[in-house]
């Protein structure tokens, strides 16, 4: 029944310290902060960084209140991936040119001079994809350029994404064949045989290796999208938007997989999680993107069996795993769909 009867002053305080503590269990039940994460053991429930903060009773379905405020809360200034802890990685060089846009002049002036045109390429996605690598391995291969302090122990990987922004990674215990493994056949895309098996014989002690590829597919479709959307780039239809998508998975399948076999990784670098987080968003918005722009225009079934499949189910679930049992992919990456 509805009032319109003005509160009274001794009741509105009583109200608001209702409404606060019916808020608490929504913001404390979105996984762990990183001050809570050193301490962190898994739950009853298996879940990798633990639950909510508060008794069984306020986490239950029944209050529907984790419901109501997890829209307002995602967009939030906590949202998975707005906590990446950047390393600035300036300019390297002064390089421009007429056709290569913002994007790509952005990536072309971030590879040392010393590697001169050796990752150039007349087609303009293809010359930010492969200068993405030039940057990645030039990053992985000499990160006390742009770190300080101890350097992390094992492989360590460099990732540029554009801004001025890069990330130093340190790799888990994992094969890339461990990867290939959870990757189920709905969403073994076109690129699956090469870059998950076939690779193996290179880099199967090297499963971050699959971000390289990541980061530089979505670098690339980058650079095509706003070439195309400012109709200065003209080329046949073809599928170079649905590679970010593609490797998207297979990040979330490096990530079931070192849940399976390296677990206190997970648990011990925030920093992997944040840019997993990140990416996903990055990678999928870009898509989204390609997708309304005939030249990307192409069908395929993989975002929908992401989404959907049981076949897949392993795959969703590694978000709320990592991010709090209330945060689903689908909120994650922005939709109920990816089309």
């Amino acid at each position: 029944m509805m009032t319109t009867k003005t509160l009274s002053v001794p009741r509105a305080p009583v109200v608001w310290l209702v409404i606060g503590v019916l808020a608490v269990p929504c913001l404390a039940n979105r996984g762990f902060s990183e001050e809570e994460e050193a301490g962190a053991n898994d739950n009853d429930n298996g879940g990798l960084l633990g639950r909510g903060l508060l008794p069984s009773p306020f986490r239950g379905d029944g209050l529907g209140l984790r419901t109501m405020f997890k829209r307002p809360l995602l967009r939030g200034a906590n949202v998975p991936g707005d906590r990446v802890k950047w390393i600035r990685y300036p300019s390297q060089n002064e390089e421009a040119n007429a056709r290569w846009g913002d994007f790509l002049t952005d990536v072309a002036r971030h590879l040392p001079t010393q590697y001169g045109r050796k990752y150039y390429s007349d087609d303009r996605i293809t010359h930010a994809h492969e200068t993405t690598h030039g940057i990645n391995s030039h990053l992985s291969n000499h990160p006390d350029e742009i770190t300080s302090g101890t350097r992390p122990r094992g492989s360590v990987y460099g990732f540029y994404v554009g801004k001025d922004q890069a990330v130093i990674l340190s790799g888990p215990r994992l094969k890339l064949s461990q990867v290939a493994e959870v990757i189920p056949a709905s969403l073994r895309g076109s690129r699956y045989q090469l870059y998950c098996i076939e690779q193996q014989k290179y880099f199967e002690n090297h499963p971050l290796y699959l971000f390289d590829e990541w980061v530089a597919y979505t670098n690339g479709a980058s650079a095509g999208v706003e070439l195309t959307e400012k109709k200065q780039l003209d080329m046949p239809r073809n599928d170079a938007l649905v590679a970010p998508l593609e490797f998207s998975i297979y990040s979330l399948g490096l990530a079931a997989a070192i849940q399976k076999h390296d677990p206190d990784y997970l648990r011990q670098n925030p920093q992997f999680r944040e840019f997993l987080a990140h990416e996903l968003r990055r990678a999928t918005a870009i898509y989204r993107r390609g997708m309304k722009l005939d030249q990307f225009h192409w069908e395929q079934k993989l975002g929908e069996n992401l989404l959907v499949q049981d076949d897949s189910r392993e795959l969703r679930e590694i978000v709320p795993q990592l991010f709090g049992e209330d945060l689903k992919l689908e909120e994650l990456i922005g939709g109920k769909t990816i089309e």
